[in-house]
C-alpha cells in the first residue's frame, strides 16, 4: 500500500486537479439522445448537403466540416 509522505502537498495536488477538472465543459450523454452542432451555412467550409425531410447528415460528412 503506497505511504503518502507529505500529505499537504497531496492535498494541494488534488486541489489544483480539481479546480481544472471542475473547469472543464462536461455533459452525460444518454443512449439515443441526439446532438446538434451550429455551423455557418454561408461559410465556404460548410457544404453539408441538405438532408431529406425527417433525415440527418452523416457524423463523417459533419466531421469533414
Amino acid at each position: 500500500m503506497p505511504k503518502v509522505l507529505r500529505p499537504d502537498a497531496l492535498a494541494a495536488a488534488y486541489e489544483a486537479t480539481k479546480r481544472k477538472i471542475d473547469d472543464l465543459p462536461t455533459v452525460l450523454l444518454q443512449s439515443g439522445q441526439t446532438l446538434f452542432r451550429s455551423f455557418n451555412p454561408a461559410s465556404a467550409y460548410s457544404l453539408l448537403p441538405k438532408p431529406p425531410s425527417g433525415g440527418h447528415v452523416s457524423k463523417l460528412q459533419a466531421n469533414n466540416c
